[in-house]
């Protein structure tokens, strides 16, 4: 095996092309974020509170 590593880095319009957006509480707020499957994690990009 070899020790190197791989790291993406894409472009912003790409980026925030992927963002999902997931509304909470009836529309008062919404996260907007990234699944990355390969990560198996979820990267959280914005937070937006109208309350």
């Amino acid at each position: 095996m070899t020790d190197s590593s791989w790291d993406y880095d894409p472009s912003a319009e790409y980026v925030t092309g992927g963002l999902r957006e997931f509304d909470f509480l009836g529309g008062r707020g919404f996260i907007s974020f990234l699944a990355v499957p390969r990560h198996e994690c979820v990267y959280v990009c914005n937070v937006t509170w109208y309350g």
